[in-house]
């Protein structure tokens, strides 16, 4: 783990960051959604707003399938780098400026964190944490299977499940990975390969999708940092795993 936490990359190909909270119900319609952004500080971040639909589907107790519409409220900044979806039951923040750093990233998040507990909202009854880190690079073909894994992998500290899937011209691995250290932490981690205008270079995406399933009241910045670190630590294992020299390409220099 050290050596993992040591092998920083000056110019990582982050190019998507995404933090999800899943807590207790507490907005019981749009109205209070809309509410709050009206009367907070995220009015004065977020200068666009629009209402979102999503369905979603359950299996009730008689094994019938039933089905709900969720309505959220979608916001985002003036130059689209950050947006914020709000549901009754969930927030994703989510961060398409360059990385920079993870310092950098989490002060933006607490940022707007801080603008619910400055509200009407004093606390969350977390259910789940997520940290979504999306990788986008090129690599020459015959890298494929020796620089990059061609398989989602970790160590032997951890177990791995997967399904895998191909599509003609492309790939695409899926493989959920769980943490034998934390039987709580568990991630998600999707990559597809991409063929680019060059023939010798394959465009990859290596989506990597961590969640920490845990009951606990969030009423502060600090009562989420330490776990949103240990997800940093479990999203950088599976990275340097699958890509042990990722600090000598000169791309990411």
């Amino acid at each position: 783990m050290d050596s993992v936490e040591n092998n920083k990359l000056n110019n990582p190909p982050i190019k998507q960051v995404i933090v999800g909270l899943m807590f207790e119900k507490i907005f019981k319609s749009i109205d209070d959604i809309i509410e709050l952004y009206e009367n907070s500080k995220l009015k004065e971040i977020f200068s666009k707003k629009e209402k979102t639909q999503i369905m979603s589907f359950q299996l009730g107790d008689s094994s019938k399938l039933t089905q709900d519409i969720i309505v959220g409220l979608k916001l985002t900044n003036s130059n689209n780098s950050i947006e914020v979806l709000i549901e009754p039951n969930r927030i994703l923040y989510v961060d398409n400026s360059k990385y920079i750093d993870y310092k950098t990233f989490i002060s933006n998040f607490y940022n707007i964190l801080n603008c619910f507990f400055n509200s009407s909202i004093k606390e969350f009854r977390i259910q789940e944490i997520g940290l979504r880190y999306i990788n986008s690079f090129n690599l020459k073909n015959i890298d494929i299977g020796k620089v990059f894994y061609i398989r989602p992998t970790i160590n032997l500290t951890n177990r791995i499940q997967g399904n895998y899937y191909a599509y003609i011209g492309n790939s695409l691995l899926v493989s959920n990975i769980f943490n034998s250290e934390n039987n709580k932490m568990f991630a998600t981690v999707k990559t597809q390969y991409n063929p680019t205008n060059q023939s010798d270079l394959i465009n990859v995406i290596f989506d990597i999708d961590t969640h920490y399933t845990l009951e606990y009241t969030l009423s502060k910045t600090e009562d989420i940092e330490n776990k949103l670190i240990e997800l940093k630590k479990f999203k950088n294992e599976i990275f340097f795993s699958n890509f042990e020299n990722a600090y000598i390409i000169k791309e990411f220099m």
